[in-house]
């Protein structure tokens, strides 16, 4: 299928009605997102953090768990 065969296409319009039932539930949409920054973090500490940056984090997590 090239570009131009998708447009105005069935699959486009289930695409559509697709993403558009998946962002009409509020709480599943903050979900997914609070699941993707958690992966973004994770995938970041244990890949490319630098020791400078750990300790950052550290400092952040304690003073949140201190709240």
């Amino acid at each position: 299928m090239t570009d131009s065969d998708y447009i105005n296409s069935k699959q486009q319009k289930a695409d559509r009605e697709y993403r558009k039932k998946i962002q009409s539930d509020e709480e599943k949409r903050k979900e997914r997102n609070r699941k993707s920054k958690y992966r973004t973090a994770k995938s970041f500490i244990n890949s490319d953090a630098t020791r400078e940056e750990l300790e950052e984090f550290q400092g952040l997590i304690k003073k949140n768990l201190e709240k």
